[in-house]
């Protein structure tokens, strides 16, 4: 993210990894002073400032673990008079203190949704404090990119005020102190560039230089990992990185389609990202936002896929470069046949997809594991390879499957004189690799337990995980924790159908099907020795790092178990 200070051109640094550059696009980013291997530190920071996200539920401001009694002094909530992290709360504690004694208000209760308001403006409030507190920081923090340009222009902006007055009332901060620009300005830089930091119970967000300074990618090339006791962000190389080549991470969701994901970053970053992913049609392969086309035969499977060039019925002399994305949602077109599928028919299909997902999704619980409903939405939204329904049967189910009208394959521009025809109706689905299709494979993927006494089950939980690891492997290209963590899983799967194929433990069905188990052992230990090397760069305190000390002894059990079990394994 670029910055409002006046720095030379190019400002070298004293690091080894990395360098800082200038350009009037980007404003400050960090490029490679050398090339960085896979899995390098690139810099390692503390942040700014820390506190809890707006809307979370309310925790210590000290150590962000659950609140379970009043401070003494001001009476917001804390874990206990013995937290190891109680100094992060001594400014806001002391502001609160002489606010209520000036007020004469010291005996004053405030409920649990009062200390909710305090919690969601506690991040500004640590930022502004750093002014009397801090001035080495309140100077590296003004010099972060506001985006105040297209921030006070935005939601975020409408909401401002309220903000305002609410953290003079709670904190008693005067007009002297920060007035309302300065206030504001601060509101702005930390909602571009604060980050979430995941915690054991509740995440918080916090704010980064150096990390601000990385720039946005759909692939990106670096990723950081943020210690939940101490704060410490590590950025590492997520690939090989030349010499020269820009740092950048990403600001979304990767597993989301072009159009979400340019949706959020114009929403909260005010930006349009043009990196190759974004600019494929394909998602470089991924197929993450295409459908199927009903105009091709079953066993061809062809990719609907977003037309990115932009949208001739709207555009306009002037517009610019970012033009392709003035319109959220593209035509779609078949690569096959070229047929067109109008975007307003893709938009409803995918927000009705969605929208049916979301319900599912909602009702699932560690009690209530709805994994047939999961089954049934794959069923009837998308032709997944693994469904238990075989593909020539979706065509014919007509009745109960959802229907869009499509455009014939001809000029685009002729759309405006209407000389297109619609055809009748005609079937569509989501592609296998789309990202709903996607998340509802995760979500099932995870509900079937890898400790089933079932071995169908236990096979349909493999091909779930397949096709997760088959059809992320364009989108994460070096280490990745969702791989990871899917690889560990599926291992801990095939490693309980290898001990029912062999005997070990109970089968409590008549699944006869032979295994190869050496070829399956040797399938297990290659899965979890990938799991480990994406693994072992989170943090210890983290689900995943700790998966990765768990990890490393299984590895070597499965070894020695393997062993007794097919003598002539070579590992």
């Amino acid at each position: 993210m670029s910055s409002q200070s006046d720095i030379e051109e190019s400002q070298e640094t004293s690091s080894t990894t990395y360098f800082v550059e200038k350009c009037p696009q980007l404003g400050r980013y960090l490029a490679a002073a050398r090339d960085l291997r896979k899995g390098e530190i690139i810099f390692q920071e503390n942040p700014i400032a820390a506190a809890p996200q707006k809307n979370s539920q309310l925790i210590c401001p000290g150590c962000f673990s659950p609140a379970n009694i009043e401070c003494p002094k001001c009476g917001w909530p804390i874990c206990c008079l013995n937290c190891p992290k109680l100094e992060r709360h001594r400014v806001e504690c002391v502001a609160i203190s002489i606010r209520d004694a000036r007020n004469r208000n010291s005996g004053a209760t405030r409920s649990a949704q009062d200390w909710i308001l305090y919690q969601d403006t506690l991040m500004l409030f640590r930022c502004l404090s750093l002014k009397s507190e801090n001035k080495e920081k309140w100077n590296t923090l003004l010099e972060m990119e506001s985006n105040w340009e297209q921030w006070s222009k935005s939601p975020l902006y409408a909401n401002a005020q309220e903000t305002i007055q609410r953290i003079r009332d709670q904190y008693g901060i005067s007009e002297e102190c920060h007035d309302n620009r300065e206030i504001l300005h601060i509101l702005a830089i930390f909602d571009i560039n604060a980050y979430e930091v995941k915690m054991p119970d509740v995440n918080i967000q916090g704010c980064y230089q150096l990390a601000s300074l990385a720039e946005h990618s759909c692939i990106p090339n670096a990723f950081k990992a943020t210690s939940s006791s101490t704060l410490l962000l590590t950025m590492r190389a997520l690939s090989d990185i030349p010499k020269g080549a820009h740092i950048a991470t990403t600001y979304c969701d990767v597993l989301l389609p072009t159009s979400q994901r340019q949706r959020n970053l114009t929403w909260s970053k005010f930006f349009y990202c043009h990196c190759l992913r974004c600019t494929d049609s394909t998602e470089l392969g991924s197929y993450i936002s295409s459908f199927l086309c009903p105009d091709c035969p079953v066993n061809s499977v062809s990719p609907l896929t977003p037309i990115l060039s932009p949208q001739t019925d709207i555009i306009k002399e002037d517009e610019e470069e970012d033009d392709m994305w003035k319109t959220t949602y593209k035509d779609h077109q078949c690569q096959t046949c070229g047929s067109i599928f109008p975007a307003h028919r893709c938009e409803s299909f995918m927000i009705l997809a969605e929208q049916q997902l979301m319900d599912i999704d909602k009702d699932c619980s560690v009690e209530n594991k709805n994994i047939a409903d999961f089954e049934s939405w794959l069923e009837h939204w998308t032709l997944y390879p693994a469904a238990k329904i075989p593909l020539t049967e979706y065509y014919q189910q007509s009745t109960t499957r959802p229907t869009m009208q499509v455009c014939s394959s001809a000029n685009r521009n002729s759309k405006r004189s209407g000389r297109i025809k619609y055809s009748t109706s005609q079937l569509v689905y989501l592609h296998p690799q789309h990202a709903l299709s996607l998340d509802a494979c995760h979500t099932a993927f995870l509900l079937y337990s890898s400790e089933s006494l079932f071995m169908n089950e236990l096979t349909r939980k493999s091909s779930l995980g397949m096709h997760l690891l088959q059809s992320t492997a364009s989108i994460f290209r070096g280490i990745s924790m969702f791989r990871g963590t899917i690889m560990y899983e599926l291992a801990m799967t095939k490693a309980a159908i290898f001990a029912r194929a062999a005997g070990v433990e109970p089968k409590s069905d008549n699944h006869n099907e032979e295994v190869d188990l050496k070829t399956l052992a040797n399938e297990i230990i290659c899965l979890l020795t990938e799991s480990l090397e994406n693994l072992q760069y989170e943090s210890e305190d983290q689900p995943e790092g700790r998966l990765f000390t768990l990890g490393l002894k299984q590895l070597e059990d499965f070894k020695i178990f393997f062993k007794e079990i097919v003598p002539d394994l070579r590992f």
